[in-house]
């Protein structure tokens, strides 16, 4: 069973909703090597620190729903590569974009691990 979906409130009474992944990780993600520095582990092939959390995908939702809110009550942001993690979500100051940014969960059949891209989406 999946947790119940992370949010962050826009100053424009908007609400993003983040859906979590299971609660433990695959395997692959935990056996990869890592990095030890100064008291942080650092994931070699993403140059960023190693075993983040992150989100499946996201949904702009009106502030007066509850979250999680039904289907027809969402409406889900697209356009970034189907499957990617998302990390680093943050609304614009004026709440017409939300910056985040997507990686590869490198598992067996995605495509290779790079270091984090930044977008941009459109609310």
């Amino acid at each position: 069973p999946r947790s119940p979906p992370a949010v962050q409130t826009s100053s424009a009474a908007q609400i993003l909703q983040l859906s979590r992944p299971p609660s433990l990780p695959p395997i692959y993600e935990m056996a990869r090597p890592e990095l030890k520095l100064a008291g942080m582990r650092i994931d070699p092939e993403l140059f960023a620190r190693s075993k983040m959390s992150y989100h499946l995908d996201m949904a702009i939702v009106d502030a007066q729903q509850v979250v999680p809110a039904p289907p027809d009550a969402v409406h889900p942001l697209f356009g970034y590569p189907s499957g990617s993690w998302i990390n680093y979500v943050s609304w614009s100051p004026d709440s017409r974009r939300v910056a985040f940014t997507v990686r590869s969960p490198g598992g067996p059949g995605d495509p290779p691990r790079v270091p984090h891209e930044l977008w941009v989406a459109d609310a």
